[in-house]
């Protein structure tokens, strides 16, 4: 209802996870510009999330959690998810993340620089993702700046302290926090489609 208040047009609504997969496999393509929300506290999610990954990879996911934790966190973007939103936040706040997320003005760097403290744990657990039996590893082809940040955050050093040590502004440490993450979630996401074309 709040959705459809502030605009959005909600194609479909599913009970449950089975419910939502099945539709999803017996969909042809998604319709372009589709976000998808997806509960994180349903059985299931990890699969209605890989399966609109499969079928639209470019289609971001919102996940929707009680609490934002790091290790709620960490899981949904490890299983493709692009942003996580609170079921407490407001009804404009959730109609203006799903906007900003349909016109790629939210991304998993901005979601995490809210939470500086989780910042360093999320990139490091990010960084080392389970590669599918016989896959090769496939690695974040970060760069020396990126490395250095992410070698930074891992110890714990705030980002505005590591923009500092590079030489750079924090504007751009956020633009190499953002870079990072892109990389990391990317791997990801083509990590569970090359799982499921399997």
């Amino acid at each position: 209802t709040a959705l459809e208040a502030g605009g959005i047009n909600v194609n479909s609504e599913y009970r449950s996870a089975e419910e939502a997969v099945g539709q999803l496999v017996t969909k042809g393509e998604l319709e372009p510009g589709t976000v998808i929300l997806c509960s994180l506290t349903m059985n299931g999610w990890r699969q209605v999330v890989q399966q609109a990954i499969f079928k639209a990879p470019n289609c971001p996911v919102i996940g929707m959690v009680d609490h934002l934790t790091d290790q709620v966190i960490i899981e949904a973007l490890r299983n493709g998810v692009l942003y996580c939103i609170s079921r407490t936040f407001s009804a404009e706040k959730w109609v203006e993340t799903v906007k900003d997320v349909y016109n790629s003005k939210a991304s998993p760097a901005q979601m995490l620089l809210q939470h500086p403290a989780a910042l360093g744990r999320v990139l490091m657990a990010l960084s080392q993702p389970p590669t599918p039996p016989g896959l090769e590893p496939l690695g974040p082809n970060l760069g020396d700046r990126e490395r250095l940040t992410l070698a930074n955050l891992s110890e714990g050093v705030p980002p505005e302290v590591i923009a500092e040590r590079v030489g750079i502004t924090n504007q751009a440490i956020n633009e190499v926090v953002e870079s990072i993450l892109r990389k990391l979630v990317a791997r990801h996401r083509l990590l569970l489609t090359l799982d499921q074309l399997r």
